[in-house]
C-alpha cells in the first residue's frame, strides 16, 4: 500500500473529480477534523452528470496494511448484504460479519432495497459513547462522549431505501480524535473500502488509458485499486474500486494544559507546579468564559453569594468543579491557579486560558 495513494494513482490528482480525490487522500491528525467513515452518495442529472460513491471504513491491523488488496465489500458498500435463511436450527452457530475478515467502524446492512446503519458495538463501547436519536425526516443517530462532555462524536443516518432512486444520501462522520484513539487502542488503521463512478471529460489524462479500439480499459490496477474506463453514448465513464489506508493509529495532535503561560504569572505553568503552589497565585479571566456553561443545560453555572462575594464556579455532573472563582469586577473573574488546576480537565483549563486578562 503506497504512503500517498494519490501519487501512486495513474491519473494526476488535478484531473480527478473532487470526491474521488478526497477518497484517495489520507486524513490529517488535527483534533478539529471530522472524518467520514461511511457514505452512500448518488447524484444523477439525466445520466450526464452522474456521480456515485459508496464507502465503508475497515479496521485493519497496522502490520497488515502494507499489502492490501481490493476488498470484496467494495462492490456492495455495506458490511453485510444477505439474510440468513438456513432452514435448520443452529446451522449458523456463530454469526460474525466483517469486511473481508476485518472489523468495521459502522455496522451497515443492505439488500439493494433497504439499508440500515449503526455505529459498531466495539466502537461505542470502547469509547464509552452515549446515543441520542433525531427523528422526523432526518432519522439520524448521534453519539456523545458525556464523560468529557463532547457532543456529536459520531453521527449519521440510520436507514435508507432504494426504489429506482435513493430516498436520501447517507453519510456517517466521526471525530478524528475519538476515531484515532479507538484505532490506537486496537493497533489498527482505518481503511476506506469504496467504489466510485462518474462521467469524466475527454482529456488526455483519461484517453491514454483506452485500448486500441478506443472503447475500454478494464481491470487496470496495482493491487489496492482497480480502474475501469470506457466510452459510452453519454461520455467517458470512470469506475474505481479501491482499499486505501485513510486513518493511521497515530493520536491527534491535541494541545494540553501542561505548559501554559498566564498573564501576571512568571514562567510556564505545569500541573505539577500548580499543585505545589502554597501561596495565592491569582489569574483574572473575562467573564465571557462563563457563557459556554451558562448556555448549556449539561453544566451548573449558577452564581452563589457568600461572605459578600459572588462566586462563579462551573461544574459538570459531579465529575469536575472549578472552585474558588469569584467576581472581582463587573466583567472580571478572579481565581487561584491551584483551584483552576485542581482536578479540572485540560479542555476546561484551556478554555479559561483563552479569556485570561492581564491585571
Amino acid at each position: 500500500m503506497p504512503v500517498d495513494p494519490l501519487a501512486d494513482f495513474p491519473i494526476p490528482a488535478a484531473q480527478l473529480p473532487k470526491r474521488l480525490r478526497l477518497l484517495l487522500t489520507p486524513t490529517g491528525t488535527s483534533a478539529q477534523e471530522v472524518v467520514e467513515v461511511t457514505s452512500r452518495y448518488e447524484h444523477d442529472t439525466y445520466g450526464v452528470g452522474r456521480e456515485y460513491v459508496h464507502m465503508i471504513l475497515a479496521v485493519v491491523p497496522e502490520t497488515e496494511a502494507e499489502n492490501l488488496a481490493v476488498f470484496d465489500e467494495s462492490g456492495d458498500g455495506v458490511v453485510s448484504s444477505s439474510r440468513l435463511d438456513l432452514g435448520e436450527k443452529g446451522r449458523w452457530g456463530k454469526y460474525s460479519p466483517s469486511i473481508s475478515g476485518h472489523d468495521y467502524v459502522v455496522a451497515s446492512w443492505g439488500d439493494r432495497s433497504f439499508y440500515s446503519y449503526q455505529l459498531a458495538e466495539k466502537v461505542w463501547m470502547s469509547l464509552g459513547l452515549t446515543p441520542r436519536c433525531v427523528g422526523n425526516n432526518s432519522q439520524k443517530i448521534i453519539y456523545d462522549d458525556l464523560a468529557a462532555p463532547k457532543f456529536g462524536v459520531a453521527e449519521g443516518e440510520v436507514s435508507n431505501e432504494f426504489h429506482y432512486e435513493p430516498k436520501r444520501n447517507v453519510s456517517w462522520h466521526m471525530s478524528n480524535a475519538h476515531l484515532r484513539r479507538y484505532l490506537w487502542m486496537r493497533g489498527c488503521v482505518g481503511v476506506r473500502c469504496f467504489f466510485y463512478e462518474a462521467y469524466v471529460p475527454n482529456t488526455e489524462a483519461y484517453l491514454k488509458f483506452l485500448t486500441v479500439d478506443e472503447t475500454a480499459a478494464t481491470g487496470r490496477g496495482a493491487g489496492w485499486y482497480q480502474l475501469d474506463l470506457r466510452k459510452t453514448d453519454k461520455g467517458l465513464l470512470l469506475q474505481v474500486w479501491a482499499s486505501v489506508v485513510a486513518v493511521s493509529c497515530r493520536l491527534c495532535d491535541e494541545k494540553t494544559a501542561g505548559i501554559l503561560v498566564w498573564p501576571d504569572v512568571e514562567g510556564e505553568m505545569t500541573h505539577q507546579r500548580a499543585r505545589s503552589i502554597q501561596n495565592a497565585h491569582y489569574v483574572y479571566i473575562d467573564d465571557k468564559f462563563l457563557e459556554r456553561y451558562e448556555q448549556s443545560g449539561f453544566y451548573d453555572a449558577t452564581p452563589v453569594k457568600s461572605g459578600g462575594r459572588w462566586y462563579c464556579s462551573p461544574s459538570y455532573g459531579g465529575r469536575w468543579y472549578i472552585s474558588g472563582g469569584y467576581r472581582a469586577g463587573r466583567n472580571l473573574i478572579r481565581i487561584s491557579i491551584r483551584d483552576l488546576y485542581n482536578g479540572v480537565p485540560d479542555r476546561e483549563i484551556l478554555h479559561a486560558h483563552r479569556f485570561a486578562l492581564k491585571q
